[in-house]
């Protein structure tokens, strides 16, 4: 390769880095630590009655060979499936996909749609055990019945509901949130991504906002100089 074609092909690497190409997905591969922090509430799913499970955002911190840089360290997520498990101490390789390749939405534009507003108002403050429970079962709730948008959501009855004489805080403020629901916040949306696994339960994440690239005219413009800066330099050279 001649020096031109080897400041070029810089130049394009360069270029396509501000341009904030995304890279392949990878895996992520993690071990389960738990449900932190968390409420203990009795709840129901088409049926089977659940009784008291800890409801609260799943925490994982990822391993040897978890190859998504997006995803490193602690990961905090929240649970779209009822009827697998994840063990405390275990470590589960999940796919990453959009939140409606979970099998539990299946592309449902409605609950993908309600689960985004859902995390566009209430995710950054459901850190604690109170909000974060009412995050869990808004979510299990949407998933379960949001098929028809906000008129088919009743965290008292249902496909998935909290169980009768429930008096947890967190039962409580979900209520609250879901009356919330149905007007949907400007533009400014959290990236969602589906953490799927085909014999453990399934997952939905944040991904961390990104530097805003540069716009795409400013990238063609270095582009435009390097290769004319390249071109002058071998000129010179040559001379």
């Amino acid at each position: 390769m001649n020096v031109t074609a080897k400041i070029i092909m810089a130049t394009v690497m360069v270029s396509v880095g501000l341009l904030g190409l995304p890279a392949a997905r990878a895996d992520v591969i993690a071990e389960f630590q738990g449900t932190i922090p968390s409420q203990n509430i009795g709840i129901t799913q088409d049926s089977t009655v659940f009784g008291t499970v800890p409801v609260g955002p799943f925490r994982y911190v990822t391993t040897a060979g978890s190859t998504d840089a997006r995803f490193q360290g602690e990961i905090r997520s929240f649970c779209a499936e009822l009827f697998q498990d994840v063990e405390i101490g275990n470590t589960y390789t999940y796919a990453v996909g959009s939140i409606g390749a979970i099998p539990t939405i299946n592309g449902n534009a409605s609950k993908i749609a309600l689960i985004q507003e859902l995390y566009d108002k209430f995710y950054a403050v459901a850190t604690d055990a109170t909000r974060g429970a009412a995050f869990q079962l808004l979510q299990w709730e949407i998933i379960s019945d949001g098929v028809n948008g906000t008129a088919g959501l009743n965290l008292d009855s249902g496909g998935f509901h909290v169980n009768a004489g429930d008096i947890s805080t967190g039962g409580a403020l979900a209520k609250t949130w879901l009356n919330q629901l149905g007007a949907p916040n400007g533009s400014d949306h959290l990236e969602l991504v589906g953490l799927l696994n085909g014999t453990a339960q399934d997952q939905i994440a944040v991904v961390d906002p990104k530097p805003v690239p540069a716009p795409a005219g400013v990238v063609l413009g270095l582009f435009a100089m390097g290769v004319l800066g390249a071109r002058r330099w071998v000129r010179k050279t040559v001379a």
